[in-house]
């Protein structure tokens, strides 16, 4: 019996996802996701939050709309109340 490599390492041709919500639980998203590596965009109704996540981790600062429409995210982390 195989046993699995739970070791994988995620890299940006892996995934793209977008985290919705940059409060409380969504900063720590927003910072593993980034740190794997597969962070393609965040999303905030505080849209100065959103924007200085963005700058700080070099991704794209979407609304909810622009999320949805953009082919290249290819899953939504949504952290919100």
């Amino acid at each position: 019996m195989a046993i699995p490599d739970h070791n994988i390492r995620l890299n940006q041709r892996d995934c793209n996802i977008a985290v919705v919500g940059c409060g409380y639980w969504g900063k720590n998203l927003v910072r593993n996701f980034a740190a794997l590596g597969v962070l393609a965009a965040v999303s905030d109704t505080d849209s100065k939050c959103a924007a200085r996540y963005a700058k700080e981790c070099n991704v794209k600062h979407l609304n909810w709309k622009e999320i949805l429409a953009d082919n290249s995210i290819e899953a939504v982390s949504i952290a919100t109340p």
